[in-house]
């Protein structure tokens, strides 16, 4: 697969800075082993790395119970081959309010509101970019299976409303019908100058499909609590499983018959791969070095990019550049959004307080709220929303363990392969067939999702009912992207997918006995501002 690279010759014709040479100062450490831990006593750090580990590391340490937290995305679809009507999703959020003790946290310049909370659980319903994708931000839990309990709700409640109106919420990592749906970005400050950016940068690259898909990708992404004592083998085990995950869980299949790729089952990474936020692949691609302790982690995130930040609520945009050459770079330029839009030429120099504006995109991430995100897996059919985040769950209870499996039993077939690599290649379809044709990589897989299910089971909560469709179907292991594949081929039409990927079947054991609102998404119906600017 080929990357596309933002023109250097773009941003010199926007322009011009010197970068000074930086000798990067390294920490050093006291590396204390027990056991399996590494420990690491940081040293001499200068003011970037310290800056970086108060951000990143420190949230980390103050952790005294262990939670988990997950961010649901869904695609929003008129099925009248239309944009989404936003008066109707206006309703849906006002009788979120008035019904359901939700309150208004965020609205558009327009006075639309695209965030509620739930005032006692603290879950947070909100539009994701644009408003074809609707997120549920689960508030933390000791368990799956309460946090189950409550998105079943709100995802009934929502598709009750909009079901009738021949709109519909499903379970699909990608929306096949993002053809007929409005791209522009939600109406607040960042969503809107973020897609301005990639809508200016798209004239001079060949990645304006891929842009305007961030308006249709969905994902879960998983929020888990780590020692940080325990971080880098956690980084390491599940780098290691990227591929495995994308074998199970690929959900974002484009079934446009024109495009390339067609045999991608997860378009999302694609999109990730092929967009400006892979201008430096060390911002989306994720670990594939063996990380020994803290330090390592923190030599990866300084090779990252940081590509906007504010100046007096001014937001700021530049050629990507590696944190530790921004901050060791004075008088830097970049372009602000001045008034009614315009966009004019500006310097500055940097703060430390900007690493509260650096994002990347990686497989897995340390987010300054304290937890490590897991946020690779496509969005799954509604019966098996939580299966990825089970997944993932059961590997962090039996870490030590998957860790010993994997350096005993790697397949020898892909050895050779980095971690990267491998996930590049499993979200093919014909690099997946031949994956579960081959015993030995089939039979590691099988083990893994034993390992992971053992760890549930320890946990003794019943969250080894996500599992269990995985475990009863190990002879085929059909991925959500793989199983509509095989629907297509049986001449579904994409409309019936989308209504059978937001079925919540009673596949699982634990669903009867949730306080849903009758009806729902299973009750199927019959109806069956791009800127464009110049310099």
């Amino acid at each position: 697969m080929q990357s596309h690279f933002l023109s250097d010759a773009f941003f010199d014709s926007l322009r011009s800075v010197r970068f000074t040479d930086r000798s990067t100062v390294f920490l050093k450490a006291l590396l204390l082993i027990k056991g399996r831990n590494v420990y690491c006593v940081m040293k001499n750090k200068d003011a970037l790395t310290q800056n970086i580990y108060n951000a990143f590391f420190s949230p980390l340490s103050i952790k005294k119970e262990s939670f988990i937290g997950m961010e649901l995305e869904f695609p929003i679809i008129n099925l009248n081959q239309k944009p989404v009507d936003i008066c109707l999703l206006q309703e849906m959020m006002n009788f979120l309010i008035s019904n359901y003790n939700f309150e208004k946290l965020a609205a558009d310049i327009d006075g639309k509101i695209y965030s509620v909370q739930n005032k006692h659980s603290k879950d947070i319903i909100c539009f994701e970019c644009s408003y074809n994708t609707l997120e549920f931000s689960m508030h933390k839990a000791q368990n799956i299976i309460s946090i189950s309990k409550r998105f079943y709700n709100y995802f009934n409640i929502i598709n009750n409303i909009l079901i009738p109106q021949n709109h519909i919420m499903t379970g699909l990592g990608f929306n096949p019908y993002y053809k007929f749906a409005n791209p522009n970005a939600i109406k607040n400050n960042r969503y809107e100058k973020i897609y301005s950016i990639m809508n200016i940068l798209k004239g001079h690259r060949e990645i304006a499909w891929h842009n305007n898909l961030f308006s249709y990708i969905c994902s879960v992404q998983t929020h888990l609590d780590v020692d940080i004592q325990r971080l880098p083998l956690f980084l390491n085990v599940f780098s290691r499983v990227e591929w495995i995950k994308a074998i199970l869980f690929s959900n974002s299949l484009n079934p446009d018959s024109e495009i390339k790729n067609k045999n991608c089952l997860c378009n999302r990474d694609l999109v990730y791969n092929n967009s400006i936020f892979s201008y430096n692949k060390t911002n989306i691609k994720g670990f594939d070095v063996e990380l020994k302790n803290v330090n390592d982690i923190i030599d990866d995130i300084l090779d990252r990019s940081i590509y906007y930040t504010y100046r007096n609520s001014t937001f700021i945009f530049f050629k990507p550049t590696k944190l530790k050459d921004y901050f060791s770079t004075e008088n830097l330029s970049g372009f602000k959004f001045a008034c009614e839009n315009k966009i004019e030429k500006t310097n500055f120099n940097p703060s430390y307080n900007d690493i509260q504006h650096f994002r990347s995109y990686n497989p897995l991430e340390i987010t300054k709220l304290g937890t490590i995100e897991i946020r690779s897996d496509c969005q799954q059919p509604l019966n098996r929303t939580f299966q990825p985040s089970a997944f993932c769950l059961g590997i962090l209870e039996n870490l030590d363990q998957i860790e010993d499996y994997i350096n005993k039993c790697f397949p020898s077939a892909i050895k050779k392969y980095s971690n990267s690599q491998l996930r590049e290649m499993f979200i093919y379809e014909n690099n997946i067939v031949y994956a579960l044709e081959n015993s030995e990589i089939f039979n590691f897989i099988k083990e893994i999702i034993f390992i992971s299910h053992d760890g549930l089971k320890k946990r003794n909560m019943g969250e080894e009912v996500f599992l269990e469709p995985l475990i009863k179907n190990m002879d085929k292991l059909d991925s959500p992207a793989m199983h509509m594949i095989n629907l297509i081929k049986q001449n579904y039409a994409i409309e019936e997918i989308v209504h059978k990927y937001a079925d919540q079947d009673a596949n699982f054991e634990f669903l009867k006995f949730l306080p849903l609102v009758s009806g729902g998404a299973a009750q199927k119906q019959n109806p069956a501002h791009n800127a464009n600017f110049k310099f």
